[in-house]
């Protein structure tokens, strides 16, 4: 409810006549007492009725709010808040946190409400800027800036963990950057890989789509073979069972039984329900 009320505070802004000013220093004291994320997305919301004049005082504002550490009390004064492994925090901890999380959190909505990417990506440090997803946000907003270059080199920085898990994000703006230079075959075999590596089902489609006919029924034969081979059986059912290929679905279970845990329910109950039906009404196969 109190979400869908502040959606509807641009529209309120707008109507009323409110002064840029104004309206940005209001949303200073909305944001500084959004202990329930009631007012999550604000800035976005009331950037039509902000302007140009309206975002510049706000990030005045915002700018001054970052440079402003809370005071630390002396010590016989600290009130301890609560506790971890590492010991108490105090409440001035956990309001100094706060500041620095609403700091960056609203420099981040401006620079977006601005269209300025650099303003973005400066409130990252660059360790931070290498983590996959939050590279891939940096990427999206490049690559609508015009500058797929500059994307592409983001994306070609990130650092994983394990490369067996690639964040969707990062797998999708890596699309969207090939084919914004116009690299389509790289982008064709990128899908590929991206499908081979989760079976996404969104991957393999986009796929087989830009394929010429009759080589789409040939590489979706090798794209079934590869999930009935897939290293996670239980991911390769589930998406065999939403293609769907119940043949192919039951050609698994009956080849890959030992490998399957039975606790699973969520995924094996649908399956045999699926293959079940599908064998009433004829005969399964491939």
């Amino acid at each position: 409810m109190f979400h869908d009320a502040c959606a509807l505070l641009g529209e309120i802004a707008l109507a009323a006549g409110t002064r840029p000013e104004a309206l940005a220093d209001a949303a200073v004291e909305a944001l500084r007492d959004n202990g329930c994320g009631q007012y999550d997305g604000l800035i976005a919301i009331l950037t039509p009725a902000l302007g140009a004049e309206g975002l510049a005082h706000l990030k005045v504002r915002i700018e001054a709010l970052a440079a402003t550490s809370v005071p630390v009390p002396p010590k016989g004064e600290w009130e301890a808040v609560g506790y971890v492994s590492g010991g108490a925090t105090y409440a001035h901890q956990m309001e100094e946190r706060a500041r620095q999380s609403l700091a960056r959190m609203a420099l981040k909505d401006i620079a977006d409400a601005m269209g300025d990417v650099d303003a973005f990506i400066a409130q990252y440090d660059p360790a931070t800027r290498k983590v996959p997803k939050i590279d891939a946000q940096i990427a999206v907003r490049l690559l609508a800036a015009g500058r797929a270059g500059d994307a592409l080199g983001f994306l070609e920085r990130a650092e994983f963990r394990d490369r067996a898990w690639v964040p969707e994000e990062w797998q999708a703006a890596g699309l969207d950057v090939l084919e914004g230079l116009g690299r389509s075959d790289e982008a064709q075999v990128f899908r590929l890989e991206c499908f081979h590596r989760s079976l996404a089902a969104d991957h393999l489609r986009a796929y087989l789509k830009r394929l010429a006919d009759f080589d789409d029924v040939e590489a979706e034969e090798q794209a079934m073979a590869h999930a009935i081979a897939y290293p996670e059986p239980l991911s390769a059912l589930h998406f065999l069972i939403h293609r769907p290929a119940l043949g192919r679905a039951a050609q698994l279970v009956q080849h890959r039984f030992d490998e399957l845990d039975g606790d699973r329910y969520e995924i094996l109950t649908p399956a045999a329900e699926a293959v079940f039906r599908r064998a009433k009404r004829t005969p399964l196969a491939g």
